[in-house]
């Protein structure tokens, strides 16, 4: 059975080589950058980011199990970018922050911070000292990420203990990224 498994596996390979699919091995080794803080650092062994050439990609699996991997740059020099190390699907440079390879719209990447993150349901919340993130990760979107519109980021918190809500700030209650009437 080793060998009918050995055969099929380098046929894929094949096959996907005439199409120009790369496999998750074909695909260069991530490159570590700078250390930052606690809170952002290089690109690491998780997550999707990688740096190639000087430049960030994100890489999505498509059928992993085929070996199916589909690049996006994200058109920023590696020596600027910074990954997450609460959540690795979050990055940012200088000007922009990322969340897989979306462009998180008008977030500040000086104050922008993951404040949690349950990697089992792939959700949580991000804030900036302008707004309050609300994101899930899918199979269907990576951009899975809502502004809570009214949410006062001074005075937003996560809470815990608590079933009919998740996090408040000094005005209204939210649970899973939706207000709580």
């Amino acid at each position: 059975m080793t060998w009918l498994a050995s055969f099929f596996g380098a046929f894929a390979l094949f096959i996907g080589s005439l199409f120009g699919i790369q496999t998750v091995s074909s695909l260069p080794a991530p490159q570590p950058i700078l250390e930052r803080s606690e809170m952002w650092g290089p690109i690491g062994n998780i997550g999707g980011y990688y740096s190639r050439g000087g430049l960030v990609y994100w890489k999505e699996y498509r059928n992993a199990s085929y070996g199916k991997v589909v690049e996006h740059a994200l058109y920023t020099m590696d020596s600027n970018f910074q990954m997450s190390l609460k959540n690795p699907d979050f990055g940012k440079d200088k000007e922009n922050v990322f969340y897989t390879n979306a462009l998180v719209e008008a977030a500040d990447p000086d104050s922008f911070e993951i404040i949690s993150y349950d990697e089992s349901l792939g959700t949580g919340y991000a804030k900036d000292k302008n707004k309050v993130y609300w994101y899930e990760y899918s199979q269907s979107a990576y951009d899975g990420y809502t502004v809570l519109e009214l949410a006062d980021p001074a005075t937003f918190s996560v809470v815990s203990n608590q079933t009919t809500f998740d996090s408040k700030d000094s005005v209204r209650k939210y649970k899973k990224g939706g207000k709580v009437e």
